[in-house]
């Protein structure tokens, strides 16, 4: 279980792109990692740089009351400007 499809809007992640956030990002979680999805065409101040969203909650969930205790974490990619 995890988040629902909607192709306007999410993209599933390859599994070596799925494994790769996961490493990064899943030591800084208050929580297990559910899932990650790419959000797709987000917003105009990050044209062009990745936006995941990931769904953080109990490890186990067995169905979709168990939803009621995750919530999602919005990781943007920056832009690097260097002077």
């Amino acid at each position: 279980m995890g988040f629902k499809a909607n192709i306007e809007k999410f993209s599933t992640l390859s599994p070596q792109e799925y494994a790769t956030l996961l490493d990064a990002f899943a030591p800084y979680m208050d929580d297990a990692v559910v899932d990650i999805v790419k959000r797709l065409d987000a917003s105009t101040g990050s044209v062009n740089m990745a936006r995941y969203y990931f769904l953080v909650g109990p490890a186990k969930l067995h169905n979709s009351a168990s939803f009621a205790h995750c919530h999602i974490v919005e990781v943007e990619q920056q832009h690097l400007f260097l002077k």
